[in-house]
């Protein structure tokens, strides 16, 4: 089976009613390869802002994302979407994520979590992370000093995004504590949809989203668009093939400083290492994200 193809078997799951994989234990391409950064505790349905969306307590699909070798990071909470969908939905604009927490969002949430101290009183945006964005919402929630959008081009994620927030809020030991976040509808196809950010943000986030060349483009311009000039873009997804290449080659088109990193984080390295030399199914080229670091 081709790379591609393995993708995308997680995306025809969904279509015949499967259960779609969102913890390590799946046999999905993504899930055999998590990195284990982040462990799941499900709601023990106590929580009222749970209680009110589900019929049933084993409809709850609310789980907080713990970052144990982080004592201090607060535990994030989000709303997995309903592992049965219809045809209507994953064929909507760029369903995927509403898949599961894809290892490269996984990974920069950590990297972002490691490097807390970059964001404090920054402004941060990212771009298409899907209906967890777990890495803008470590951020959000962890450095309540820093502005926070988070974006993708599919509503069903952005009205998931919102329940997270509202959520997570709530679950703010200090009451008057409140993150300065927001989360939007962006196409980076469609300029009207950014146009009111151009040159607001200091960061750039952005996971796993090179995979379709016919976006790769508009994805550069987006990114130019937003970032403050001086401000960095950290942009997490593997190799694919060309892809990143092919995403690294525009980038080197705008910006003034392009830089290709393997070696971001000591701990997730030593993992890859790990996963190379004991398990044959691992394949870096479609479950190691490089960051590709650029600068305005």
């Amino acid at each position: 089976m081709s790379k591609g193809k393995e993708r995308w078997g997680v995306l025809k799951n969904a279509i015949v009613e499967k259960r779609i994989g969102d913890g390590c234990e799946s046999q999905s391409t993504r899930n055999s390869f998590c990195f284990n950064l982040f462990t799941r505790k499900k709601c023990n349905c106590l929580e009222k802002a749970c209680a009110k969306s589900r019929k049933e307590e084993n409809d709850c699909r609310w789980f907080a994302y713990v970052c144990n070798s982080m004592l201090s990071i607060k535990d994030i909470w989000i709303n997995h979407p309903n592992p049965k969908t219809n045809l209507k939905e994953i064929t909507s604009f760029n369903n995927t994520g509403n898949v599961c927490i894809w290892p490269s969002e996984e990974i920069m949430a950590y990297y972002c979590m490691s490097n807390l101290d970059l964001f404090c009183d920054k402004s941060v945006i990212e771009l298409g992370g899907g209906s967890s964005s777990l890495a803008a919402m470590c951020i959000a929630f962890n450095s309540p000093s820093t502005r926070v959008l988070i974006t993708d081009g599919n509503t069903k994620c952005v009205n998931m995004l919102n329940d997270a927030i509202h959520t997570n809020q709530m679950n703010v030991s200090d009451g008057t504590n409140k993150a300065q976040v927001s989360a939007t509808d962006l196409r980076w196809d469609m300029p009207a949809t950014y146009s009111q950010n151009t040159e607001t943000f200091d960061f750039v986030l952005c996971a796993d989203c090179l995979f379709f060349d016919e976006f790769r483009s508009f994805l550069v311009d987006t990114i130019y668009s937003v970032l403050k000039v001086g401000g960095t873009a950290f942009i997490f997804a593997p190799p694919r093939g060309n892809t990143f290449h092919n995403f690294a080659e525009l980038c080197k088109l705008k910006f003034t400083d392009v830089v290709q990193i393997e070696q971001y984080n000591h701990h997730i390295y030593k993992q890859h290492l790990e996963y190379l030399i004991k398990n044959k199914s691992y394949k870096p080229d479609v479950h190691f994200p490089l960051l590709l670091k650029v600068k305005k």
